[in-house]
């Protein structure tokens, strides 16, 4: 079996996938490596787009990443992606099973764990002859040392509807990856009964009127908020509004698309999963109740699987604040506060404790009738960044005297006599 072949760019070049296949030598019609045992059904494995779930290698499995598939076409030319990096190979179909030969991919650094799956994922594909079963919807490949892939059928992605998440940037056959600060936040998608485009790449939002023909999307007058962002965020908007601007031409590979320019700038975006909103939306559901656990089942087998959950109690929780109240108008916590700041109730003790990720607070609490009355204050005198200390000075003014509580289940809201206040939801 040929060892696999990478291919080392100075920056990532949008290689076709077909072209990547096609340099394998083989010949489609060798009689050597087209004999196909009755336990390997040719047709069965080919033609589809297999989405990879997991790798099992050593009794070790690894869930796949969500970008990571698989794809035989009629003439075993194989395209697909390890997860940050694509490849073409050719498959040889014989008698003890699958090879995938002559691998060939691009050469993009990902994330560590991304990395990590990609080197395993291409190792074994590379080094190993695959028995594959199918199941209704499912593909499992099963070496005969037992590590094995599991994969499941992908449907392909409509234009209309679907959140396009977009990953890389393009500039001719040149693309890069986004800045950090926009990965995972960039994204946009088309609504077809009105005829519109809406987009963000986690700073301002983005809408334009939209009709499409024959492969290309025609936008209008462009509409943006005006927030100002950091600078790399910024500068991804400004190729977007770019791009944006008359005519693209859009091309859709299953869960994919590329959306070019008349002057050969453009994206490369992928569907986002399913979320919970649009299959609740869009799916009519049959329930299935059990003790403490309720499952809701699609005709299409998409299903929400629910369990009973308890309401959190007022003392013993600590409670996670996720944003600022004043009067009617709730804000985020500053990006420094996410995730630090907290408070708890302590009954036995009658007291309560809090920190916003600077200075721990305590302060003497008693509850009577839906409020919490706090005695003097105490807190810690660490200096901390500017944004920190503004959120623990909110906190403190906040915390002053009585305050109302609500809780509804899992969340509750600590509201001030003027109206200022916290909403927070129970930790796991």
């Amino acid at each position: 079996m040929n060892k696999q072949l990478r291919l080392t760019l100075t920056a990532l070049s949008v290689l076709p996938l077909s072209l990547l296949a096609a340099c394998g030598s083989e010949s489609a019609g060798d009689p050597a490596i087209s004999a196909v045992a009755a336990s390997t059904k040719k047709s069965s494995v080919t033609g589809v787009r297999w989405k990879v779930d997991s790798l099992t290698v050593g009794g070790k499995t690894e869930k796949a990443p969500d970008g990571a598939y698989l794809k035989i076409a009629d003439n075993r030319k194989v395209d697909g992606n390890y997860g940050c990096n694509t490849f073409g190979s050719t498959a040889a179909f014989k008698k003890d099973g699958i090879d995938f030969e002559n691998a060939q991919s691009t050469e993009m650094a990902c994330g560590d764990a991304l990395m990590k799956f990609e080197k395993t994922f291409a190792r074994i594909l590379d080094a190993k002859t695959f028995t594959p079963e199918t199941t209704d919807g499912g593909l499992t490949l099963t070496t005969g040392d037992g590590d094995s892939l599991k994969l499941t059928k992908e449907k392909p992605a409509a234009l209309y509807g679907t959140k396009w998440r977009v990953d890389y940037l393009m500039d001719r056959e040149v693309a890069t990856r986004l800045p950090a600060a926009a990965r995972g936040k960039a994204w946009f998608t088309l609504d077809k009964k009105a005829g519109t485009l809406s987009a963000s790449v986690g700073c301002n939002d983005i809408s334009a009127k939209a009709s499409v023909s024959e492969g290309r999307i025609t936008l209008g007058s462009l509409q943006a908020t005006e927030k100002m962002c950091s600078d790399s965020l910024m500068a991804v908007e400004r190729s977007f509004l770019e791009l944006f601007k008359g005519t693209v031409k859009y091309r859709i590979d299953h869960r994919s698309i590329t959306l070019t320019s008349e002057n050969n700038t453009g994206i490369g975006a992928v569907a986002d999963k399913k979320t919970f909103a649009r299959t609740l939306d869009a799916e009519t559901f049959t329930p299935e109740t059990t003790d403490g656990g309720l499952t809701r089942t699609a005709g299409d087998g998409d299903s929400l699987k629910l369990t009973k959950e308890k309401p959190a109690a007022l003392y013993g929780t600590k409670w996670r604040v996720d944003y600022l109240m004043d009067r009617e108008v709730a804000t985020r916590l500053p990006a420094a506060a996410r995730g630090k700041a907290w408070f708890t109730l302590d009954k036995k003790a009658g007291t309560l404790s809090a920190s916003v990720g600077c200075n721990d607070i305590s302060a003497k609490a008693a509850v009577s009738e839906g409020r919490i009355t706090l005695g003097s204050l105490q807190a810690t005198e660490k200096m901390c960044s500017d944004s920190l200390m503004a959120v623990e000075r909110s906190f403190l003014e906040l915390f002053k005297g009585t305050v109302k509580y609500r809780i509804d289940h899992r969340n509750i809201t600590l509201t001030s006599e003027n109206n200022t206040g916290v909403g927070a939801v129970a930790d796991k």
